[in-house]
């Protein structure tokens, strides 16, 4: 049994040795930054540090900071009149519409009439995720294997864990070595007591048993009963261990999950009404789109609401039409983001129980077997039996097999957790970059929107969708307003030719749409997303989750490898000498009766 805290000692020193290389050759891959590519800021002129500065007034840090473009100094796109839908090439990129030039989009019109490039400003990204030192602990325990793509995975879903088995085969070979030696040292141990020709031999040093060659036990008149301290303490120790393991895994796991079950909540009470909000602005607008549709033709009658009635058919319903094409895939892949965030939740919820408590039942079955040797042990040094003592060594015998089978659960249970906890700490080594590709393989078929959302949210990579749709709706509502509203005043000053067109209620249909827009765009904001990201997967998973199963990890090896072994041992001995040496008591005052009757 010396063997095996030394074996566990070289296992965990070569780790630690790899521990600083492993952390010097995360960083690059290459001969290049991991995460250079992915959460770097891009190089930014000194005028738009300096502008960023001015603009919010404060540092700009992630995730509150986020890209923005400024308001263009001339708040009229026009940059001149077009024939024939083509403007001058010399205006900049401009686009032909009712007769005017107008910029870009991301363009501002300057005071000389060219569009030049709107100023946006980067913004802050997300800081580069920093692994814990369990993970880099794990993760060097198979130092030349990289987390693989998601192509890769699907082809060899077991590839990544058949090439981390070197240390987690060891393992479980420590936990076999151990479980032999115990069986060996309760089937096979012999007396610590010999007898020499002469019939007599002692073991002075411990005031062990004397035998004799007629196997009746003799005890000098002063010999110490064996001591069961040492069993005691080692039993008392391996109960509390297990106790405060499990009050702690307990507490830890039910303190991280709350705040991962509590993201997931946010995150999908947050979807659904982002989803809800995009349904009922769609609605909206198909409703006006459906009003109109109904009016103007009928207004399109009087000779002199035609040519307003037909320049507002020709300008407002080209605009709905526009948000009705542009809305209607952001509008179909948000509606399917709840239905992943749902899955996410249903499947924490159905391994709940087995994350919570399958690490804790050898630690518990431990415990009761200790408590169990305990009161045998006790029971058998006040009862002074001979028979007690040695029917509690032959049940320890008999239980050798139950001792061995204990170790090796907690063996094959350590050897799973090490190969998770090297799976998982390899992708903890870039989560953002390996989530991003997880991501973007897995829903590219789908939709490119969550592959953008993603990017953006995470990493503050590339443009965001979803603002861009906000953006761009809001545009076109106000457009709608204006456009509407000049045809109104115009109908106005012709009499009110068409009563059925003012009393659709436009401007309060727009209005609500826009109200619905305001809502989703302070949930759809950066700093209320990213959050669920950290909390879930930075802080969670490869935080605390990782932590609590490493500690209840390491807690397993000490007990069920080094302390649980020694406590079975010095058990089985405590009774194995303590049935001689009350056997030899009983010899010395048969003796001592028969010589006062002689």
């Amino acid at each position: 049994s010396g063997s095996m805290p030394g074996l566990f000692a070289v296992t965990i020193l070569w780790s630690v040795l790899n521990l600083e290389a492993q952390k010097k050759e995360e960083e690059f891959v290459n001969g290049v930054p991991v995460e250079e590519t992915v959460v770097s800021p891009p190089s930014s002129s000194a005028s738009q540090t300096e502008r960023q500065k001015e603009h919010f007034g404060v540092p700009c840090v992630w995730p509150d900071c986020e890209p923005l473009c400024l308001p263009c100094k001339v708040a009229n796109r026009r940059v001149g009149g077009c024939v024939f839908g083509s403007c001058d090439a010399s205006r900049g990129p401009t686009d032909c519409s009712g007769g005017s030039c107008l910029c870009k989009e991301l363009y501002c019109a300057t005071e000389e009439g060219r569009c030049e490039p709107q100023v946006c400003l980067p913004g802050a990204k997300p800081p580069k995720f920093k692994p814990n030192n369990w993970v880099y602990f794990y993760s060097s325990m198979a130092n030349d294997v990289e987390f693989p793509s998601w192509d890769e995975m699907k082809s060899d879903p077991m590839g990544l864990a058949s090439q981390v088995l070197t240390v987690p085969v060891l393992m479980l070979l420590l936990g076999v070595v151990a479980s032999i030696t115990v069986f060996l040292c309760l089937c096979c141990r012999r007396s610590t007591v010999q007898y020499d020709q002469e019939g007599l031999e002692s073991d002075s040093s411990e005031g062990r048993v004397l035998k004799m060659h007629s196997n009746l036990p003799f005890k000098p008149r002063h010999a110490r009963a064996p001591s069961m301290w040492p069993m005691l303490l080692l039993a008392f120790a391996i109960i509390v261990l297990c106790v405060c393991g499990v009050v702690i895994r307990q507490y830890n796991f039910q303190r991280t999950s709350s705040v991962i079950e509590s993201a997931t909540s946010r995150a999908l009470n947050d979807t659904e009404t982002v989803a809800e909000a995009c349904r009922t602005v769609n609605s909206t607008v198909n409703t006006l789109k459906a009003k109109l549709g109904e009016v103007l033709p009928s207004c399109s009658k009087s000779a002199k609401a035609k040519p307003i009635v037909d320049g507002l058919n020709l300008m407002l319903m080209s605009k709905l039409d526009t948000y009705v094409d542009m809305g209607h895939g952001i509008i179909d892949t948000v509606q399917t983001i709840p239905g992943y965030v749902k899955e996410v939740q249903d499947f924490m919820e159905y391994w709940k129980p087995a994350f919570v408590y399958l690490p804790m039942v050898p630690l518990v079955l431990i415990a009761v077997i200790c408590l169990e040797l305990v009161v045998e042990a006790v029971m058998a040094r006040f009862c002074e039996s001979r028979r007690c003592a040695s029917l509690f060594e032959r049940g320890m015998k008999c239980a050798a097999g139950v001792f061995c089978l204990v170790i090796l659960i907690v063996a094959v249970l350590a050897t799973l957790e090490v190969v998770a906890m090297i799976v998982v700490s390899k992708f903890c080594l870039r989560p953002s970059y390996n989530t991003r590709n997880i991501v973007n393989a897995t829903t590219s078929n789908i939709s490119e929107l969550i592959p953008e959302l993603t990017n953006a949210y995470i990493a503050g990579v590339g443009e965001n969708p979803i603002k861009t749709y906000e953006t761009m709706a809001v545009d076109i509502i106000n457009k709608v307003d204006d456009i509407y509203g000049n045809a109104q005043a115009a109908l106005l000053l012709l009499g009110n030719p068409c009563p059925e067109l003012l009393e659709l209620g436009v401007f309060n249909i727009t209005n609500t749409a826009r109200g619905i827009l305001g809502d989703a765009k302070s949930i759809l904001r950066t700093r209320n997303i990213y959050p669920y990201y950290d909390d879930i997967l930075d802080k969670g998973i490869c935080g605390a989750v990782v932590n609590s199963i490493s500690w209840m990890w390491l807690l397993q090896i000490l007990v069920g490898f080094v302390l649980f072994p020694l406590c079975a041992i010095y058990t089985f001995s405590y009774l194995e000498d303590f049935a001689a040496w009350v056997g030899a008591e009983k010899h010395n005052d048969l003796e001592e009766d028969t010589q006062d009757d002689d």
